[in-house]
């Protein structure tokens, strides 16, 4: 993968060696450890509760993750609940296409940015909670989307945002 450039793959001798990095899920341990108790006698008992499994410390929104090939989707970090990290996404569609960002869902006071492989804006959304279902289509085939969460100002309950992204 071309770090220093787009991000996308080129071609390179094989026998050179290369850093490299890798990506994977970071999962806490699944096997929690015996609840103990004291006793008045000082006697240590195991507690026979069941522990829940612990969450995952990502979830699949691809919220920061190095580059996302379309077609695929993105969502707020949480979503369906309230969005709780700041966001971004750098988005891909391989040959002749450009990229169709269609918001099937929107219940949020956070900010949104789309801009197009340059930095010029495609598209701002801030400030109204509930939208209807919009697209948005960028020029070329890069894009990046920032999403910002804000503080709740009315009584609706803030669940983020989800969208699909599409080659066009």
């Amino acid at each position: 993968m071309d770090v220093k450039g787009d991000g996308l793959w080129s071609q390179e001798d094989c026998s050179q060696k290369f850093e490299y990095l890798c990506k994977s899920l970071i999962i806490t341990d699944p096997t929690p450890a015996p609840l103990t108790t004291k006793t008045p006698g000082n006697l240590e008992i195991e507690s026979a509760k069941e522990s829940k499994l612990p969450e995952n410390l990502l979830d699949a929104s691809n919220c920061n993750s190095t580059l996302l090939l379309a077609p695929d989707s993105i969502f707020s970090f949480g979503y369906p609940n309230a969005p709780s990290s700041y966001c971004t996404w750098q988005i891909r569609a391989l040959g002749p296409y450009r990229l169709g960002i269609y918001f099937n869902f929107w219940a949020t006071y956070g900010a949104l940015n789309i801009s197009d492989q340059y930095g010029n804006n495609i598209g701002s959304f801030s400030g109204t909670y509930n939208r209807t279902p919009f697209p948005r289509y960028t020029p070329f085939n890069i894009a990046t989307v920032t999403f910002e969460p804000r503080p709740k100002t009315g009584s609706e309950e803030d669940k983020g945002f989800h969208a699909e992204v599409l080659m066009i």
